[in-house]
């Protein structure tokens, strides 16, 4: 088996691009880019309409960048304080889903008793960029040590380098969206074109342990992705449900990739994608397969909907004969995209590889709750038979738009 090590910190970036409210007039910016950040450290006044209304006119500029900072940041408090009137859709776990109870018009479903083990981390960048009239947000998350301390400090010249690369990454995404490669495009079938509603990047940074030769509790790094959450809306004519596709399209670095350490491996990964609330309901899955035998360098391709079609697919850099069963079930919501080698001391990948799913529901209320995360499951060099789950954080995708 390959020989891997490493020690590992959770660290969780998004980025969700969405339609901003109007604001007043739109105001045209400088060809610079503005910046204002507030630390949220520091004492503020959350009752001051003064100070909020000058924050939505400077964000209604062209390339206004707002970074709120803070050693733990309080999502809930941010959102209803800042972003609410925004319509901004953000990723909670589920404790903080238990502080918005008041703002669901839903029934959240309850957790599901996944295979895992979760890191928790703190919120510690949360940033806004308007580019050409569409709000993207960028949030950094930062994963607690067994002693309460965040077991990665981001430096300022690290914040800044995430953020310039975030808005450069969205200049270039949304500058061509209308140039859609051929494994990731919308071909409408009947009726009208499909509408994007948003898109939310997730860098995720998973924490794992294993017990080394003479029982020590090692940790280390279980694996990264960075995943692009792409939300649809299907034309219909139901006035009562909006009939939306959520699509993963990741990027994985599993185990000994993520970082070159040799005492690891991932021989097993779950995407998954579930619908939370129990008044919507799960329409369909794709990939819908089982024994699906991935080859290196082989093209898949798949597509999800109806009367339109999203079609989406990757070419398989992984190791070849690697097995994937992509499955659903309409009863608890949960679709899993499950790729596994047959022994558990075989890697699935020894580089960097893409993986595509999505799931279709309909929901009620013009209000979106669903469940996303990505599940490496590994062997280490002391228990190659074993195959242990890590896990991020749960993450709920949660927005009125």
């Amino acid at each position: 088996m390959n020989k891997r090590f490493f020690s590992a910190c959770a660290t969780v970036l998004l980025t969700i691009g969405l339609i901003i409210p109007p604001v007043n007039t739109y105001a045209d910016a400088p060809d610079t880019t503005l910046t204002k950040r507030i630390s949220l450290d520091q004492a503020v006044n959350p009752n001051e309409q003064t100070a909020k209304q000058d924050l939505q006119t400077f964000l209604a500029q062209d390339g206004a960048t707002l970074v709120f900072t803070g050693a733990d940041i309080d999502k809930v408090s941010l959102y209803n304080t800042y972003l609410k009137k925004l319509k901004v859709p953000l990723f909670y776990d589920k404790h903080e889903m238990d502080q918005l109870k008041g703002e669901l018009t839903k029934e959240v479903s309850p957790d599901l008793s996944e295979s895992k083990n979760s890191g928790e981390s703190v919120t510690t960048a949360v940033a806004l960029y308007n580019y050409k009239g569409m709000l993207f947000v960028m949030e950094n998350n930062e994963g607690i040590g067994p002693d309460g301390s965040s077991l990665a400090k981001s430096s300022e010249s690290l914040l800044n380098q995430q953020i310039e690369s975030f808005k450069a990454d969205m200049q270039k995404t949304y500058a061509g969206q209308a140039d859609k490669a051929s494994l990731n495009s919308v071909q409408p079938l009947a009726g009208g074109a499909p509408t994007i509603l948003t898109t939310i990047r997730v860098n995720y940074d998973v924490n794992g342990t294993y017990k080394n030769g003479v029982g020590t509790s090692v940790s280390y790094k279980a694996g990264k992705a960075t995943t692009d959450y792409i939300v649809y809306r299907e034309d219909d004519a139901d006035a009562n449900y909006d009939y939306l596709i959520i699509s993963a399209s990741s990027q994985i670095w599993p185990a000994g990739v993520a970082d070159g350490n040799n005492l690891v491996l991932t021989n097993a990964l779950k995407s998954n994608l579930r619908k939370s609330a129990s008044s919507d309901s799960l329409l369909s899955w794709s990939p819908d397969t089982t024994g699906l035998n991935l080859n290196s360098g082989t093209q898949y391709s798949f597509s999800i909907g109806y009367p339109w079609a999203v079609n989406f697919g990757f070419t398989w850099a992984g190791s070849s004969s690697t097995k994937m069963n992509s499955t659903g079930d309409k009863n608890t919501g949960l679709a899993t995209c499950f790729i596994y080698r047959t022994s558990n001391s075989s890697a699935i990948a020894t580089k960097a590889f893409t993986l595509n799913n999505s799931i279709e529901i309909k929901s009620s209320g013009k209000q979106l709750v669903a469940y996303a995360s990505i599940q490496f499951g590994n062997s280490d060099f002391y228990h190659p038979d074993n195959r242990d789950w890590f896990s991020s954080s749960s993450q709920y995708l949660f927005w009125n738009y």
